[in-house]
């Protein structure tokens, strides 16, 4: 859904979603902050959210997401540090903050 005009929020269910590979929803209008919970999506590779409205720090627990090899939310209106847990992430290859 790049580019689409979305508007709202990052459920906190997307962290349910536990087959889900690519999560692209940069380029929209979505606000808020990135839910905790989506550490949740244990076999998410991809996930895009530049270019949105996205406000809040980074959640502590996106560092235990072991296949997330690809994280962007540039863009947006983050504060706040990396989290120290992103250590974790050996398999990080694009990181866009």
């Amino acid at each position: 859904m790049v580019g689409s005009d979305l508007t709202g929020s990052l459920p906190v269910q997307i962290g349910d979603m536990d087959s889900i590979v690519r999560i692209y929803l940069h380029g929209n209008d979505l606000h808020g902050t990135i839910p905790a919970e989506i550490s949740g999506a244990q076999t998410l590779l991809s996930l895009l959210l530049s270019t949105n409205e996205l406000d809040g720090e980074l959640p502590e627990s996106m560092g235990y997401m072991p296949s997330l090899r690809d994280f962007r939310v540039d863009s947006n209106q983050m504060t706040g540090t990396i989290p120290a847990s992103f250590a974790n992430l050996t398999g990080l290859v694009d990181l866009f903050i």
